[in-house]
């Protein structure tokens, strides 16, 4: 009952009168896999650089403000203490942490106006860039 949002086969699918903000909650972790998976398979190429520093900026814009720094600290430690290896559970806190500061942005909620302009200026880079480095998409068809 709880549960807000499912992802199957890479669709996210939210229940019905769920909040945007789960929404986007639900959208936020495979941005920021994709992202983490890219920055990883192609380091030296322009993509995986700009992956890289998406997921860089991610992280400094989380630790910005206390609340970002405790909710961080909240989940590396929840992670952690679930089994995961600390290098997982910081990458982790860090998706956790920022999926949580979109779903408030996208609400509403995000009332400072720097916090508004970051997390606004990351979503609109990494639109731009996956726009661009994926221009055909909708040419592409699943593999079987």
């Amino acid at each position: 009952k709880d549960v807000v949002e499912t992802v199957k086969d890479g669709v996210v699918r939210v229940r019905a009168g769920a909040s945007v903000e789960a929404a986007v909650h639900g959208m936020g972790h495979p941005v920021f896999k994709f992202l983490n998976a890219v920055q990883k398979s192609m380091p030296n190429t322009k993509l995986g650089k700009s992956a890289a520093g998406l997921v860089r900026q991610m992280h400094k814009t989380s630790m910005m403000t206390k609340k970002g720094r405790d909710r961080y600290n909240y989940w590396r430690k929840k992670y952690i203490k679930d089994g995961m290896s600390p290098k997982d559970a910081r990458r982790r806190a860090i998706e956790e942490t920022w999926v949580e500061m979109t779903g408030e942005y996208v609400a509403g909620r995000v009332m400072d106006k720097t916090m508004f302009n970051r997390i606004k200026d990351w979503m609109n880079r990494t639109y731009t860039i996956l726009k661009s480095q994926f221009k055909s998409v909708d040419k592409l068809t699943q593999e079987r």
